[in-house]
C-alpha cells in the first residue's frame, strides 16, 4: 500500500480512505481472478468426467457374460430384432439413449439414472427395440433407457426396479 501511494500522486489527495478502497479493491479482483479459474477449472473437470463416463471399450454382443464394463446398449441392437437371450451382467454400466424390452430378467440391486418405463399390450409386437430374454443384471446400473414391459412385468419387477423409474405411458391400459 505504502508503495502503491508513493507512485500514485493523486490518491495522496484523497487520504486515508482512498488507500483502503485501492487495497480493498485489489484484493477483490484477486479473488474473482481465482473464483473464474476455479469455475472454468471445474467446468473441464466435470466436462472430462462425461467425456470419459460415455466412452465404451469394444464389446462382442454374442458373449454370453459382461463383468465390470461400459456399454453402450445401441451396440446390442439387431436390425433382425434377435433378442439377447441367458446373459449375465455383473457390475455393468448400461448406457443409452436405447429402447430395451427385458423379459423374464432378472435384476439384483440395479440402479436406474434417467430412465422411463412404457406399458405395452403383452400380445403385441414392439419394433425398435433391443430385447433381453431371460437375463441376469447384478448391481448395474442403467443410464438414459426407456424400458418396454408388459403390465405383468411391471407389477412383478416392481420391487426389484424401485422407484428409480418414470412411468411416461398410461397407466390404465385395459381402456384402448
Amino acid at each position: 500500500m505504502i508503495c502503491l501511494a508513493s507512485i500514485t500522486a493523486w490518491l495522496h489527495k484523497y487520504g486515508p480512505l482512498a488507500y483502503g478502497a485501492v487495497g480493498l479493491g485489489t484484493y477483490l479482483l484477486i479473488m474473482l481472478g481465482y473464483m473464474l479459474y476455479g469455475i472454468a477449472k471445474k467446468s473441464v473437470a466435470a466436462s472430462r468426467l462425461v467425456d470419459e463416463r460415455w466412452k465404451t471399450g469394444t464389446i462382442n454382443p454374442l458373449e454370453g457374460n459382461f463383468s465390470r464394463q461400459r456399454i453402450k446398449l445401441s451396440d446390442f441392437f439387431s436390425p433382425f430384432y434377435v433378442p439377447i437371450r441367458a446373459a449375465r451382467f455383473q457390475g455393468c454400466e448400461l448406457l443409452g439413449p436405447s429402447n430395451v424390452f427385458l423379459a423374464g430378467c432378472n435384476m439384483v440391486h440395479c440402479i436406474f439414472d434417467g430412465c422411463q418405463t412404457v406399458i405395452v399390450a403383452k400380445d403385441k409386437k414392439i419394433i425398435g427395440v433391443t430385447a433381453f430374454i431371460n437375463c441376469i443384471f447384478e448391481r448395474c446400473g442403467f443410464f438414459n433407457v426407456t424400458i418396454y414391459m408388459t403390465k405383468e412385468q411391471y407389477i412383478s419387477s416392481r420391487q426389484q426396479i424401485g422407484a428409480g423409474i418414470d412411468m411416461i405411458s398410461e397407466r390404465d391400459i385395459s381402456d384402448l
